[in-house]
């Protein structure tokens, strides 16, 4: 899928960076762009700006933002 793709976007929270698994999906190379949350170092947003991925940083939602919304 990721061959034929005009685009390749990676969604990845924190927790998975610096994680081996044990298959590879993908190669770096074909990622255009990643959406994560805060928690991800800064030195990996910058790892992957410098090799040309576009990185996407989602704020976290407070949790007394959450229960208000449920509220409503």
């Amino acid at each position: 899928m990721a061959e034929r793709a005009a685009e390749t976007v990676l969604l990845v929270d924190h927790t998975k960076f610096g994680v081996r698994a044990l298959s590879k999906v993908l190669d770096i190379s074909q990622i255009h762009q990643v959406v994560t949350d805060e928690g991800t170092r800064k030195s990996d947003i910058e790892t992957l700006r410098r090799v040309g991925i576009k990185v996407i940083v989602a704020a976290l939602a407070k949790p007394e933002s959450q229960h208000a919304a449920l509220a409503h």
